[in-house]
Formats: structure tokens, sequence, C-alpha cells
């Protein structure tokens, strides 16, 4: 293949271009935030590659006439020392990724103070303004990952505060004796609940919903139903814009451990 100097000195090139494909379909297919230093590790041999490849064609009509023992010691000593190093490089982060990711983690849930990385939930003491909504009830549901999602804080931590108070029905056959109000770092959120009556437990598939909606708990459908004598106006204080708030009565409970961050 390689059978005249000039594409002889295009395999190292190459051999960076192919190196860095890896990495960088890798961070452009995740869906979690990727640091500046992850761009630059997988850009790098990309940008030398093309870069090389751009220097050795240009250079082609100076150099076809030369003999492969006459080429420099850049192409024959330094570009395979370069390119060990890189691919070692690479194949290094890539090894490493679990482990400092584990490590990020770890010291992510010991400066928050939680039990646990995912859904680690924590009963809270409820605010004044809480009271004054009918609210019995607020918790935090916290998690830390890494790399750090886009909704989180630069070291993987999130958090989501759910408060649960009075919903404007007058009784259990309203279905909205209860609502759950969420608040937090996300913009879109998987919720689920459990319905539980007479020893008889059940739980719902969860369903996603995004900040402004105001759903019903049973299958996230908009609230209230067109048959429904209430409206959103009777939920007071009516819901702010990054709110998500969930209508339900008494026999249905959020399952707070199932709580996950979509965007």
């Amino acid at each position: 293949m390689f059978d005249t100097p000039h594409l002889r000195d295009l395999r190292w090139p190459i051999a960076l271009l192919a190196m860095g494909f890896a990495p960088l379909i890798s961070l452009l297919t995740s869906d979690t935030q990727v640091t500046a230093w992850m761009w630059a590790i997988a850009l790098a041999p990309l940008v030398l590659g093309i870069v090389w490849g751009i220097a050795v064609v240009r250079s082609s009509d100076a150099t076809t006439s030369e003999p492969p023992e006459r080429r420099s010691v850049l192409v024959d000593v330094l570009v395979p020392i370069l390119t060990a190093v890189i691919g070692s490089g690479l194949l290094i982060w890539w090894l490493d990724r679990p482990v400092v990711a584990a490590e990020q983690v770890r010291a992510c849930e010991e400066h928050h103070g939680l039990e646990q990385a995912q859904s680690d939930v924590r009963e809270l003491s409820l605010r004044g303004s809480d009271r004054q909504m009918g609210a019995y009830a607020r918790v935090s549901v916290s998690s830390c990952e890494w790399p750090p999602p886009g909704y989180a804080d630069e070291d993987g931590f999130s958090s989501i505060n759910v408060v649960s108070a009075e919903g404007p029905g007058a009784d259990e056959a309203t279905s909205a004796t209860a609502v759950d109000r969420y608040m937090g770092d996300c913009r879109m959120l998987e919720l689920a609940y459990s319905t539980g009556t007479q020893g008889d437990f059940e739980h719902l598939p969860p369903f996603e919903v995004k900040q402004g909606d105001i759903v019903d708990a049973w299958e996230g459908d908009p609230w209230p139903p067109s048959d429904g004598g209430l409206g959103q106006g009777d939920i007071n204080p009516y819901p702010g814009r990054d709110e998500i708030v969930v209508v339900r009565n008494s026999k249905i409970a959020p399952d707070f451990e199932a709580i996950r961050c979509v965007e």
C-alpha cells in the first residue's frame, strides 16, 4: 500500500487519525457532560494527524525523488515515539475512566454528606412557606454522578426537593386531595408512584414530566381531566414556571428512590 516515500510518510498521520476516532465518537454519543480536558485529549491526535498529513502532501513534490533511506529523522524516529506516547496516553485514559469516576463520585458523596450516590432520600424540616400552602412533608432526593451531567454542579451533585401538600380536592373521589411539588436542578424528571389500599400494593409505570407541567400521578396525564370539576387555578399557590406538580389522593404516593433526572 505504502509504495512511495511520501505515502509511507502518511502512515503516521493516518495512525493518529485512527487513534482519535474512538474517544471522539464516545464523547459525541455520551449523555453526560464532557469536560474540556476530555475534548483536548480526544481532539489532539485528530488535529495533529490532519496538520501532519497536510504537511506531507504539500512537501510531496520536493521529496518524491528522495530515496527512502534519506527520509528525515523526524519521520523515522520521532514520529513513532510521538505516536506511541499519544496512543499510550489515550489507552491509559480510556482504561482509567471507571476509576476516576468512582473517585469523583466518592468525593462528591463525602462533600455533600450523602449515604449513597444515587437517590439519597432525606426528610427535611418544613419551612414557613411550606406551611402556608398546607404542606405536610418536604423531602430531598440527591445524587452524585461522574462525569457531571449538564443539570448537575461541577462536582456531579444534583438535588430535587419534593414538597407534599394539601390538594384542591375536597374528598378522595376527586383524586386531588394532595399535590407533590418538585423543584430542583433538573428540567425534566422521570417519576414513579405506587398505590396501596387495604394491603393491595402496586407499582405504577414511571413517566416523564418537565418544568411547568401539572399532571396526575397515575399515568402522568395533564391535569385536570376534561371532565373534572377542578382547574389548575384551584392549586394554591399557583405553581411557578420552574415547578413540576403532580396531583393525587392519599391512596397513591411517590417512590422517592425511583426519581431520576432526565435533563
